[in-house]
């Protein structure tokens, strides 16, 4: 357990999605997952989209798995954005601005790699990236996502995959961004200045899923107390542990997942 003030998102919340969080975790009455988190910093790398409700449904205290940022162990990966409804040229037409041909997705990546170009799309046979004078890494980001808002704006559907490979479709584009390292993310928690929803995609040895701690119990303003009670509950619990690649509802996930039954 961790004072919910001690934590700090790197990550902004996508608005519409916080009313519909909030009115789940009512319903549920229990947080169905553990916040993951660093240590030191407390610098959250996955769960900021249960932290914010949590704020609104004045809960004290936040379950993490806490983990050593600095561990190589834990990489820092992107979401890419596929983009479906519009053919590449089109696209680029009515987003505007300027772009430039590149003849592979590994020359894309290099772009993005030297930060010469804020994101690159692609239909899987095309690649075009769009150069800047950006310089920050919150700026790079920022350029970007507005491209996804861009499209949204337009009607056109949005999904999150965690590869770029192709998509080899005429209305399916592929949408990469800059790819940030691990003190970018502590300093901007830090500051507050966070990145736009869905910037970063965690990759950490072993995760826990399914603590399901009750929301009275976050609610809670004693620390140790919670803390005492939320072991005794886990340990009460069966743990069924499944192998890196494991798909759990909706998300496929690339570390082993220890999920309490």
């Amino acid at each position: 357990m961790r004072p919910i003030e001690s934590l700090r998102p790197h990550e902004e919340i996508v608005p519409h999605e916080l009313g519909l969080i909030v009115h789940d975790l009512e319903r549920e009455n229990s947080l169905r997952h553990p916040i993951i988190a660093d240590t030191s910093s407390g610098v959250i790398l996955d769960g900021t989209h249960r932290l914010a409700p949590l704020k609104v449904l004045e809960c004290n205290q936040v379950p993490c798995a806490l983990v050593e940022y600095d561990d190589p162990r834990i990489i820092v990966e992107r979401w890419y954005r596929i983009i479906t409804g519009s053919s590449l040229d089109e696209f680029v037409e009515e987003l505007g601005g300027e772009t430039q041909t590149v003849p592979t997705n590994e020359e894309a990546e290099k772009c993005l790699t030297l930060r010469e170009c804020y994101a690159s799309i692609s239909d899987g046979k095309s690649w075009l990236t769009l150069p800047c004078n950006l310089t920050t890494p919150l700026e790079l980001i920022r350029a970007a996502y507005k491209i996804e808002e861009f499209a949204k704006q337009k009607g056109f559907k949005i999904k999150y995959s965690d590869t770029n490979k192709p998509v080899l479709s005429s209305d399916r584009l592929v949408l990469s961004t800059i790819a940030l390292n691990k003190p970018e993310i502590v300093k901007s928690a830090l500051s507050g200045e966070v990145f736009p929803p869905k910037t970063t995609r965690h990759i950490i040895p072993s995760r826990p899923l399914a603590t399901s701690t009750p929301l009275e119990l976050l609610r809670s303003k004693h620390t140790r107390e919670a803390q005492a009670l939320f072991v005794q509950g886990l340990q009460s619990r069966q743990v069924k542990k499944m192998p890196e690649g494991s798909k759990i509802g909706s998300r496929r996930y690339m570390e082993e997942v220890f999920v309490f039954t």
